[in-house]
């Protein structure tokens, strides 16, 4: 229950969005901002997921759960990339709301847990803070 309203709410925000290209430089800035997360993810983990965080994120885990918060996301992914999960992604387009305080990105990741190799599509919904930057509001992924 908890998933599909996540979904419907992700689906409210893309909706909400303008169809902006990525080549403009407003949605430039998410996929520089998307770019600089995976590149964090990389180098850092758990930390750079609980740093672009936005303070009401939400991404579902295991088990239908949902995860909320910097803090609680934080956490699953420390556990993750302590199991040897490793996860690296790629944005491919971004838009932003005509309002300019949401937005979102979408490509394709790759991740590996337990020797098996993932790939799949992702989207993370983007909000503007009250100091310019932008962080994560909801992070999900679809395997192939």
């Amino acid at each position: 229950m908890a998933m599909k309203r996540l979904s419907t709410i992700a689906l409210l925000l893309l909706t909400a969005c303008a169809t902006s290209s990525s080549s403009e430089p407003n949605a430039d800035v998410l996929l520089k901002a998307d770019r600089e997360f995976a590149k964090q993810s990389a180098a850092r983990g758990h930390l750079a997921w609980y740093e672009f965080m936005a303070p009401g994120a939400s991404k579902p885990a295991n088990g239908g759960r949902v995860l909320t918060g910097p803090q609680e996301i934080s956490d699953n992914m420390l556990a993750a990339f302590g199991s040897g999960f490793t996860l690296s992604w790629e944005p491919a387009r971004a838009q932003i709301s005509r309002g300019g305080k949401l937005g979102y990105t979408w490509g394709r990741y790759h991740s590996v847990f337990k020797g098996k190799a993932r790939d799949g599509t992702y989207m993370t919904v983007w909000e503007k803070q009250p100091d310019g930057s932008w962080k994560v509001l909801f992070d999900t992924g679809d395997p192939d």
